[in-house]
């Protein structure tokens, strides 16, 4: 079995990379913008019969403009093409499916009602996969981190190394997904297609242990304080009820995808160690 990466965010394409090099699968990545020449180009002359998954890792993330980075009419595209080579296609989706804000675990079984345009934007390929493609999977996840590119980590200690007041909200709670995290449970999935798996529908996975904007950056200032001058008066951590950090992404009910394939939440505080050091590391080589 070969892999289609079509991705956007570096991280989270070299993480699954790796993954899946660590378990042999030969994996060919591609931006939004390549994808079309890829499908007209090589892609059309492989064996019909050759059993591939197209992971779409690029519908989830949107321009600053709001602008889909793959465009509507590419991924409807796409999606038809694998359709016809019976081709598996796994769609990253995440919470903002449901509203933002609600102490509600959602289920795969509960309706979406997005508030947000990307929310909207993911409901509605959600649905045009499940109605073009039988051999369809749908994962939705939560806000991911990672030491690179711009996320709720790099983003929130970039504000705590200016110093100051740092304003975060101390609700609703959600869970920060690191994105080697997500690979993993991905890469997984990939084991029990390549072994025949009819496993197509929804399914629902983010790191466990939730928390509030306020307690993630607790932890976070806490850990980077290893590293750079953030402790003491440098930083200091304020209750805003009006901060927005986290809010878009509600949690979800996790315990399809471990009756369906055995795979456990780890807790992202264990991952938070490890991701400074990886970007103290960058700045100081």
């Amino acid at each position: 079995m070969r892999i289609l990466i079509v991705y956007n965010e570096a991280a989270l394409q070299l993480a699954l990379g790796a993954q899946l090099h660590e378990r042999g699968y030969a994996a060919l990545c591609v931006t939004p913008a390549e994808l079309g020449d890829e499908i007209t180009g090589r892609l059309a002359d492989l064996d019909s019969d050759e059993d591939w998954v197209v992971i779409d890792c690029a519908s989830r993330e949107m321009a600053q403009d709001g602008t889909p980075l793959l465009d509507d009419a590419l991924f409807r595209r796409c999606v038809d093409w694998c359709a016809r080579r019976r081709w598996h296609f796994l769609l990253l989706s995440d919470s903002r499916v449901f509203p933002g804000g609600s102490k509600q675990r959602y289920r795969e079984t509960d309706t979406p009602q997005p508030a947000s345009p990307a929310g909207v934007l993911l409901t509605q390929r959600e649905q045009y996969l499940a109605a073009h493609s039988a051999r369809h999977l749908i994962l939705r996840t939560g806000p991911l981190i990672a030491a690179g590119g711009a996320n709720l980590l790099t983003d929130l200690l970039q504000r705590l190394r200016r110093g100051g007041t740092v304003a975060v909200a101390n609700a609703p709670r959600f869970c920060p997904t690191p994105v080697t995290d997500l690979a993993r449970v991905i890469s997984g999935i990939c084991d029990q297609l390549d072994c025949a798996a009819r496993c197509w529908g929804i399914y629902h996975y983010h790191s466990s242990d939730a928390a509030s904007g306020y307690e993630f950056a607790e932890v976070l200032l806490a850990a980077a304080a290893q590293y750079w001058d953030v402790g003491g008066n440098h930083a200091q951590l304020q209750i805003a009820a009006d901060e927005s950090f986290g809010a878009p992404f509600p949690t979800l009910n996790c315990q399809h995808i471990r009756d369906t394939f055995g795979i456990q939440q780890l807790p992202w505080r264990k991952a938070i160690p490890q991701l400074l050091k990886t970007i103290y590391a960058g700045e100081s080589s």
